[in-house]
């Protein structure tokens, strides 16, 4: 075993985003019968911000199950199978809120099933990179992470990602779409939704799902397409005056078109979606005349009507630059966000590919800016022109890509308009750089990437860009206006994730990549300093179990006569000793192979 690869090697844990973060926002569309505030009740835990303002957040979701223990909102009753409440164990797996809106006093969430598919990653780097058998990666992440990294569901199964409601005054939660629960149109369906946006009293959520009774897909393809995270890129609508009624309003491809798309190792799911006027804006993957996948912006002024979808733009319009592949930015983010703002759209495309790749960065080439400008009918490809604001400088951009030619980590952005302003939060390529230290022993990117944190701009209605949070670059030389640097003053926030305004104010939140390198992080924020007695004795317990399956290995009888009598996990001194012992004997056979 290499143990200059195990100081090397990084890994990466989901870090858990409240299911309910998004209880403040305020309701639309028809008033409901009034009902009493009982949530308040049950809340045992809760959180009172540092800066004095007021703001208490409370944890709704499991609030008798407490902290630091399983949540997901839904609890996992095995075979694959989650259920509103069962008794209380939760649903580690449910570990992302990609998707939220609301209505009345009900937020509709959709959840990513991601925390496998990071255990994935990991499991396959450590397997390419260091030679090792599923069994000992697991007890190696296991070792690292003191036991808290997710491994899938307690009996192996895959529960898959769901779209629920969840009540802000009583509590109630109701699972609307996922594999084994749901309303009439959602059960059987695993949806992946990214995005979710109101529009006329109807929601829309926009992403991918797997049918998991599609006749047309072999239980193979079904099976695949679950444990890769693909799925038919799609608008669903929900109607909560019609008892939630599911309606696909809008299928990007045929069974064709998405076996076309996923042997392309295109990302299968769409993000963008947004209003111009009267009129829904969405991303879009269609294959092209020449049989590949490409993106694509739809539009229509009645969208609950399937089929009313029109194409306004493609790939030409943003100079052939959204990328949409795995191996791309962002994973391939595509057409990552629409906004109207000052009667112009706005379009976020997430431009780097291989072909961009700065090998002195690690980074792939950062996001671009589209303006649409409409003289007519917004369902008219006609009417639309296009601009770079955002991109190639030699195109007519204002701005280089990512808003200054130093900024190399922002594989993409996110838009928010708040009082007479847009404003533009970084968003850096997180997955590369797990990706790359994962799969190629690479750390140049995730270095790059804490380097650059993310920067927070906003922009006037004559396309004036100040900068509010960062470093000063040649573009911005006085750097941020608030005086706080990249990151908010901590290079750990990497990604500016959702935004929202809500009683006057406008509300940020990022992503924290301490979780994603806690491994190495726990020796400088201090938490290896408050870990109790039980994530101590698991540690160590995984640690034993991952040294037994080393020394299994083909060099078992080298030594074979240098191990003494392994101490029981109850003494952990005696039992780290006793690796410690192990592992010398096994470079001291190392160093006499050589």
């Amino acid at each position: 075993m290499n143990t200059k690869a195990f100081r090397r090697k990084l890994t990466a844990a989901i870090g858990a985003i409240t299911a309910c973060a998004t209880l403040t926002c305020g309701g639309v569309g028809a008033a409901h019968a009034e009902e009493r505030d009982t949530l308040g009740d049950s809340v045992l835990n809760a959180y009172n911000a540092l800066n004095g303002n007021g703001m208490r957040f409370e944890k709704v979701s499991h609030p008798q199950a407490g902290l630091r223990a399983a949540d997901g909102v839904v609890d996992y009753i095995g075979n694959g199978m989650i259920t509103e409440a069962d008794k209380g164990q939760g649903d580690r797996g449910q570990s992302y809120s990609y998707a939220a809106a609301s209505h009345g006093d009900w937020v509709y969430i959709g959840t990513m099933y991601g925390g496998l598919g990071v255990q994935a990653i990991l499991s396959h780097g450590m397997a390419s990179n260091m030679g090792m058998s599923a069994e000992a990666a697991k007890n190696l992440m296991q070792t690292m992470y003191a036991g808290h990294m997710y491994l899938g569901e307690p009996d192996g199964k895959s529960a898959g990602g769901m779209l629920f409601k969840f009540n802000v005054k009583t509590g109630e939660t109701k699972i609307l779409m996922s594999k084994s629960a749901g309303i009439e149109g959602g059960k059987g369906v695993i949806p992946t939704f990214r995005s979710a946006f109101e529009m006329n009293g109807k929601l829309y959520f926009e992403g991918m799902v797997m049918d998991t009774a599609n006749p047309d897909l072999d239980q193979r393809e079904i099976q695949t397409a679950i444990a890769m995270q693909n799925g038919f890129p799609c608008i669903y609508e929900i109607d909560p005056a019609n008892g939630d009624k599911l309606t696909l309003v809008h299928n990007s491809v045929d069974t064709e078109g998405f076996r076309t798309l996923v042997n392309q190792k295109v990302f299968t799911s769409t993000r963008a979606i947004g209003s111009f006027k009267d009129t829904l804006i969405a991303g879009d993957l269609k294959i092209d005349a020449n049989g590949n996948g490409a993106a694509y912006l739809v539009a229509s002024n009645t969208p609950s009507v399937p089929g009313s979808y029109k194409v306004i733009a493609d790939m030409a319009s943003f100079d052939n630059l959204p990328a949409i592949h795995r191996s791309d930015v962002n994973g391939g983010g595509g057409i990552y966000q629409v906004l109207e703002f000052n009667g112009k759209l706005y379009v976020v495309v997430c431009t780097g590919n291989a072909d961009t790749r700065n090998e002195q960065t690690g980074t792939l080439r950062s996001f671009a800016i589209y303006v649409g400008e409409n003289n007519g009918d917004a369902t008219n490809k006609a009417d639309w022109s296009w601009r770079p604001l955002v991109g190639d400088t030699a195109k007519g951009a204002k701005y280089a890509y990512g808003l200054d030619a130093s900024r190399v980590s922002a594989g993409a952005c996110t838009l928010q308009v708040f009082g007479d302003h847009l404003y533009i939060g970084d968003y850096n390529d997180v997955s590369s750089a797990l990706q790359g230290f994962a799969m190629n022993m690479d750390f140049v990117t995730q270095a790059t990437n804490l380097e650059q944190s993310i920067n927070l701009y906003r922009m006037d209605a004559n396309e004036n860009v100040e900068m509010l949070v960062g470093d000063a670059n040649k573009t911005f030389p006085d750097g941020g206006s608030t005086g706080l640097g990249s990151g908010y003053g901590n290079n750990m926030n990497q990604y500016t994730w959702q935004t929202a305004v809500h009683e006057g104010k406008m509300y940020l939140s990022t992503m924290n990549t301490t979780t994603l390198l806690e491994p190495i992080a726990q020796f400088t924020n201090g938490d290896i300093l408050h870990m109790s007695a039980q994530e101590w004795k698991d540690t160590v317990q995984y640690l034993r179990a991952f040294l037994e399956i080393v020394f299994k290995g083909d060099d078992a009888a080298t030594f074979s006569r240098t191990r003494s009598v392994r101490p029981s996990a109850d003494d952990p001194e005696a039992l780290v000793e006793w690796a410690c012992q192990q592992a010398s004997a096994r470079a001291a056979a190392d160093r006499w192979r050589q």
